[in-house]
């Protein structure tokens, strides 16, 4: 659970900014806004065995999450309820479960995010936000959209790539 603890958008890596004085660790839940829901984040933790369990933003989260790492990966879903989401350079973000944004802002000017999984994965965010690369390589899986989605870079099926906009829209500025 983050803190916040040190400066506002101050390092993940600070063992202040976290419940127990431990940064986490591979495969943990990490879960932003439960206190100081006005501290921004700048993630710096590259975790080397398997990334993330999964990321959680609360609807009483006001920071700024910046994902500031090269390469990184979240084994489950990244949940997005309050706050906003950005990416500090061309990294890459890789996830193995649900993106669902019910609430804040995902602002990401730069970057990709790399959904691969072997299963279905669901996809949707809020109007207003954006991507700037997505990558879809999810072996045997669907990915469903679960709302209008806005990329503004480019878009990368997988070879078996499928689908399902269930009546929404995918809007692409970049290339196919």
């Amino acid at each position: 659970v983050y803190i916040g603890g040190g400066a506002d958008q101050s390092n993940c890596s600070d063992a202040v900014n976290w419940y127990g004085n431990t940064p986490p660790q591979s495969f943990e839940n990490v879960v932003f806004g439960s206190t100081q829901p006005t501290k921004g984040c700048v993630w710096n933790v590259l975790l080397p065995f398997g990334g993330l369990g999964s990321v959680r933003f609360l609807p009483a989260y006001q920071g700024i999450f910046t994902w500031n790492i090269a390469f990184t990966s979240v084994t489950g879903s990244f949940n997005i309820a309050g706050g906003t989401v950005t990416m500090g350079g061309d990294l890459n973000l890789e996830l193995g479960g649900d993106w669902l944004q019910t609430g804040g802002k995902v602002e990401l000017t730069v970057g990709t995010v790399t959904f691969r999984s072997n299963g279905a994965q669901t996809f949707s965010q809020m109007p207003g936000s954006f991507f700037r690369n997505v990558r879809m390589q999810n072996a045997a899986g669907t990915v469903t959209t679960g709302s209008d989605v806005q990329i503004n870079g480019n878009f990368t099926p997988a070879t078996r790539y499928r689908n399902a906009l269930a009546g929404h829209t995918l809007r692409l500025r970049g290339e196919l």
